[in-house]
């Protein structure tokens, strides 16, 4: 699990988004309120949308936030959930990441990268970081 959180409220713009995604070299970054707590999960393609979209139209007032743009069907998982039980429901959701989440509040991201570190710990194999 990657702690603490690097997330975006809710009315970040996408040009915000796509500098905190160019930045930590994330696919996806979750989406918090103002009181902190998860509402969703914004990504390399809601974001590249907006921009295909502002740029095939006339508009260009760069209107959007990761509030609008964001996928609000996003997969958690709590502290408790085990590392095969996470990869399953990233499988199943095709998420690349799920936030960790207890009480509402993000804890962490959980990612492949996780997985295959885990995997990796449980076999006793030499890891490179």
């Amino acid at each position: 699990m990657t702690s603490p959180v690097v997330a975006v409220t809710t009315d970040a713009t996408p040009l915000e988004v796509a500098a905190v995604l160019h930045r930590h070299g994330f696919t996806t970054v979750p989406v918090i309120d103002r009181n902190g707590l998860l509402v969703g999960l914004i990504g390399e393609a809601e974001t590249a949308r907006f921009f295909v979209a502002e740029a095939r139209s006339a508009n260009t007032s760069r209107a959007g936030s990761a509030g609008r743009l964001m996928r609000t069907s996003a997969e958690f998982v709590r502290p408790d959930t085990t590392v095969a039980d996470a990869a399953t429901t990233m499988i199943d959701s095709a998420e690349r990441c799920l936030p960790v989440v207890s009480d509402g509040r993000m804890l962490g991201i959980i990612s492949w990268r996780d997985v295959l570190r885990n995997v990796l710990a449980a076999t006793n194999h030499p890891q490179r970081r």
